[in-house]
């Protein structure tokens, strides 16, 4: 079950994904407020939590956990959090950094927001005057927030925290002519490596410690890809949420060769042995976001057709 839905509007696709992998349904239903944009799985003093960001505007926490009968994860009843008016339009993407304890947002409004978990005016704020809104964010360090948008002078920028309302600096520009950056996720081990999803369908992987070192252009999606997610303890798996209902898991490294993972080039080049890609699941609707959370080893995922899979 899930939010506003049921498990029943998904399936599993007909192809395994890695070995050890189980994907089940997420129960019982939680309410939630308008369309689950995105989601980012955190722990807090022990505990699990899921951030939501909303297509009405609102920033919410919930608060998840083990069935002891079950011993599947299943929602804390209501949001133990929820700022209902963080943005004035959808708001589009949440993330997390840990080391600074800290919640950040992007929105159609074309606003950032960094948000303590215990406070209800923002942390920080900035906007960028005459953009077409955000899409996607990323939290790599407690001073930066990288956000993905409608291509211009550039889809990626980067937001230095330490300026209060500073316009962001431009930073890198998808190969593909046209495209829009609709969802970016950090290598977990390597911060300075970055998987961003396209409205072509593309995923691109970036050394953004030298901009515009495009390391990878793989596609798998027939749809534009709305989140990407870094397995945490295995760099070497990328997964993937489209439009076209799709979860896919990357492995960069298929062959598991020994030494560093190497973001080569991807199927389409013909290159097999360098990436490959597994189907995880096919939902009904298209996957909004998909997040993976080490410490708890838990792979979630929310589509349009208001379906939570876990």
């Amino acid at each position: 079950a899930g939010f506003e839905g049921g498990a029943a509007a998904s399936r599993p696709a007909d192809e395994g994904g890695p070995d050890g992998l189980e994907l089940r349904a997420l129960g019982p239903p939680s309410l939630h407020k308008g369309d689950p944009r995105d989601i980012e799985v955190l722990k807090l003093t022990g505990r699990d939590f899921v951030a939501t960001a909303s297509s009405t505007g609102a920033v919410s926490l919930f608060e998840i956990g083990r069935d002891d009968a079950t011993g599947g994860w299943v929602f804390r009843d209501e949001a133990v959090r929820s700022w209902r008016e963080a943005h004035s339009a959808a708001a589009s993407a949440v993330a997390y950094n840990a080391d600074a304890g800290l919640l950040a947002s992007c929105g159609e409004d074309a606003a950032v927001h960094v948000w303590a978990i215990t406070d209800d005016p923002p942390h920080w704020s900035g906007v960028e005057p005459g953009a077409c809104g955000y899409q996607c964010l990323a939290f790599p360090s407690a001073s930066t927030v990288v956000t993905g948008g409608s291509s211009g002078e550039a889809q990626v920028k980067v937001w230095d925290l330490r300026a209060a309302g500073a316009l962001p600096e431009l930073m890198l520009r998808e190969p593909n002519a046209g495209v829009d950056v609709l969802s970016m996720a950090l290598h977990p081990l390597r911060p300075r490596v970055l998987a961003t999803g396209c409205s072509d369908g593309s995923i691109s992987v970036w050394d953004t410690a030298m901009p515009g070192r495009l390391l990878t252009s793989v596609t798998g999606h027939s749809a534009p890809v709305w989140s990407l997610s870094f397995h945490g303890s295995e760099p070497r798996f990328l997964f993937s949420g489209g439009e076209d209902g799709q979860m896919l898991c990357w492995d960069f490294n298929p062959t598991h060769a020994s030494g560093q993972v190497v973001y080569g080039a991807g199927p389409e080049e013909g290159d097999s042995e360098k990436v490959a890609v597994h189907t995880l699941w096919q939902h009904d609707g298209g996957v909004n976001s998909l997040d993976y959370n080490a410490d708890s080893s838990l792979l979630l995922s929310a589509a349009d057709n208001g379906c939570l899979l876990a």
